[in-house]
């Protein structure tokens, strides 16, 4: 069983943790039956008290290495030189009054192997990152059935909780720590960003797309690649997120649309932003053209300029001109623009 994966700073290495079944440490097998019953293998198990474990896994050769043996959750510092993890003592399962080790904070020389203790983690971490000056530990934990941020000083163990932000949610900080992530309400394919910055929020995807179980940025805060649900498949989008104006998602993997198709905006009607689908067949792959007009025919905006495979695509429209500046309410049209197919829809814009 493994976790949402992570980007070591180098881009060399895929990051994980993965849940050994060890009986030795308590990991408990039930409902695993003596025998195969007849040929089918099909029968209800479970598996308890699984031992987590750090890993990477290098993208080029397929060669692993263990980053940390009973690790809940781990995070490497933007520079690579500092590790944090948060360790399961291996008596927790088997004799927890002496577990004395259990959600004890550790940072690791990266160049010494060096470990040593920081502090003690009182709940269970979410998306544990180092912040970019190496001084600070950024994570989520929950308390009173929600997720709020926390921080805990490198240097002196100290945590100090973020009470003014409160999601429910699970959150991906952004490599940086400037920006997180959520899912709200839960299950419903809506994501905001949350600027720890400033405090501002935005919403970025609306759950036109489906059911969210997984969201994680790149290292440039460009982009946020999303494991979504759809009519019960699962499909990976890659939302571009760049300069802080917020784009829905471009589909990079599913099944090639059969048809030409520009989609209705949603919402419509809209105050501020609006998302427009359109989907290439492959016999249409090429040059796309996505431009916004006035009614007498101005153009407004252009959303889409470039060479796209076949493919389903997403794009978001906040209400500006090719200036960055806020536009009247009002009437627009939005043509899509393929080879020599040409399709056009009206949005409304209120304010």
């Amino acid at each position: 069983m493994f976790t949402k994966p992570s980007w070591s700073p180098d881009g060399k290495e895929v990051i994980f943790t993965y849940y050994n079944i060890d009986e030795e440490k308590g990991s408990v097998i039930t409902g695993w039956p003596e025998e195969p019953i007849g040929t089918a293998y099909y029968f209800p198990w479970e598996v308890q008290n699984a031992i987590p474990v750090i890993m990477a896994v290098n993208i080029s050769s397929g060669e692993k290495r263990i980053y940390r043996d009973a690790a809940k959750d781990g995070a490497l510092s933007p520079d690579g030189s500092l590790f944090a993890y948060v360790g399961l003592d291996s008596r927790f399962f088997t004799d927890p009054d002496n577990a004395v080790d259990n959600n004890k904070v550790w940072i690791v020389d990266m160049a010494s192997g060096n470990a040593r203790e920081i502090g003690l983690m009182e709940s269970n971490t979410y998306d544990m990152r180092i912040s970019p000056d190496n001084k600070e530990i950024i994570f989520a934990i929950r308390e009173g059935g929600q997720l709020k941020m926390s921080k805990m000083a490198i240097d002196t163990g100290v945590e100090t909780k973020l009470d003014e932000y409160s999601f429910d949610g699970f959150p991906a900080l952004s490599y940086d720590c400037r920006y997180v992530t959520y899912e709200y309400p839960v299950s419903s394919g809506k994501v905001t960003v949350l600027d720890l910055d400033t405090g501002e929020k935005r919403q970025i995807l609306n759950g036109f797309f489906g059911r969210i179980d997984g969201i994680s940025w790149s290292h440039d805060n460009a982009k946020l690649a999303l494991n979504l649900e759809i009519e019960n498949k699962r499909q990976i989008y890659v939302a571009d997120v760049s300069a802080y104006n917020f784009s829905a998602p471009t589909y990079v993997e599913a099944e090639e649309p059969a048809a030409f198709m520009l989609g209705e905006n949603y919402p419509n009607p809209f105050n501020p932003t609006t998302e427009i689908s359109y989907s290439i067949p492959s016999g249409n792959a090429g040059h796309v053209k996505l431009n916004v007009y006035d009614m007498r025919g101005a153009l407004i905006k252009t959303l889409v300029n470039d060479h796209m495979r076949a493919g389903n695509y997403s794009v978001r429209w906040n209400a500006t001109d090719q200036a960055g500046h806020d536009v009247a309410a009002g009437v627009y049209l939005y043509q899509l623009c393929v080879g020599n197919k040409v399709e056009s829809r009206k949005m409304l814009l209120i304010k």
